[in-house]
């Protein structure tokens, strides 16, 4: 089998969506499959397994906008065709969907692929109602449509009445990598988080947590990542009183992020919206205890006692909740091992047996589900 993997995201923006996609890239080819890594942009320093198809998405359809924006969308789609004629995928399997998922969708016909799109949490939780209708639309009509978290299969699965359903395909981890770091928490107390330092993540709250949380005990905070916040973030942290207490840390590679989970005394997730993030399975796969908020697919993922769930924007909370952690090591390490429990469910080779089981679905019968894709 011959799988495209695509995603209008970089590759070098390090994220969940990269982290899953590169599970997948590789779990494919273990099994004998050939996988071509497709990006909208050349990453840089230029990667040798790279596929690039910068696809042209227009911001307006008005006056003579609507004249470019047909001939630059004609330019790609001829691109585009001209290119899947030389690869010949067997699947498209597009991740983190966004519009430019349409030209995958209306070259069906004329290639003969299926395609596959896979909602990870951002790309579906849009304010904007335009773009909420597009991406309904396009999941309509793709071959088969997954979510990483049941919250997201429902509210996909509300889109398409009358059609077969949603397909609820987890995230995994390495679980064997990330069981290697047995907790041993450094003194003072540290608090862990990783992520883009982007406003969905929730840092800035973290941070007002922590500046509570030191009035009554002395604690770290460790953030693993980087992002357009990272300078906003560091004027807050000084600005609070906290520039020795927080480190930034910028990326880490997985060797440095379980050495971070090892010193650490709790993982935190702070996030506004989330699909299932990988940093939260990586922790507790780990065996730490979990402080997240109640969004998206992670209350599926902490269940009592494997950590605390407290509202998102709520930096009272958050810290409360914190303090009850450090403040217990017995409920702490009890948090820790039922968090290792459920994180067993989630290993990458589960994950990637259960994408190629959809993919050996959607080529068993090569007709179209939907022959035609009307344009939003």
């Amino acid at each position: 089998m011959k799988v495209l993997l695509y995603s209008s995201t970089s590759r070098t923006r390090e994220g969940g969506v990269q982290g899953v996609y590169a599970s997948l890239a590789d779990g494919l080819r273990r099994r004998g499959h050939e996988v071509v890594e497709g990006w909208s942009a050349p990453t840089s320093p230029p990667n040798p397994r790279d596929w690039t198809a910068p696809l042209y998405v227009p911001k307006t359809w008005r006056g003579m906008s609507r004249l470019r924006s047909l001939a630059a969308s004609g330019r790609s789609a001829l691109h585009l065709w001209q290119s899947l004629r030389r690869l010949r995928p067997d699947v498209v399997h597009v991740h983190f969907v966004r519009s430019e998922a349409a030209y995958f969708l209306a070259l069906r016909a004329l290639v003969g692929h299926r395609v596959v799109l896979t909602f990870h949490g951002s790309d579906l939780y849009r304010p904007d109602p335009v773009s909420q209708r597009v991406l309904a639309r396009l999941a309509r009509h793709a071959d088969a449509v997954t979510a990483v978290s049941a919250p997201l299969q429902a509210h996909l699965q509300a889109w398409m009445p009358g059609r077969e359903g949603v397909t609820f395909i987890p995230n995994g981890v390495d679980l064997d990598f990330w069981a290697a770091a047995q907790p041993c928490p450094a003194a003072p107390a540290t608090v862990v988080a990783v992520g883009r330092l982007e406003p969905v993540k929730g840092f800035d709250v973290l941070i007002e947590a922590v500046r509570r949380l030191r009035v009554a005990r002395d604690v770290r905070l460790h953030l693993i990542g980087d992002g357009r916040q990272r300078g906003a973030l560091e004027r807050q942290a000084a600005e609070a009183g906290l520039a020795d207490a927080v480190t930034f840390a910028g990326h880490l590679d997985p060797e440095g992020v379980r050495d971070a989970f090892r010193a650490a005394s709790v993982f935190a997730l702070p996030s506004r919206s989330e699909g299932l993030p990988l940093a939260l399975i990586e922790a507790q796969a780990a065996g730490l205890p979990v402080v997240a908020t109640r969004v998206g697919g992670v209350p599926d993922q902490v269940p009592h006692p494997a950590g605390i769930l407290v509202e998102p924007d709520d930096p009272a909370a958050l810290a409360e909740a914190l303090g009850t952690t450090l403040a217990n090591p017995q409920r702490a390490a009890r948090a820790g091992r039922a968090g290792r429990e459920v994180a067993r469910t989630r290993s990458a080779d589960a994950m990637v047996e259960a994408y190629e089981r959809l993919y050996e679905h959607i080529l068993a019968d090569r007709r179209l589900a939907e022959p035609a894709l009307v344009t939003a």
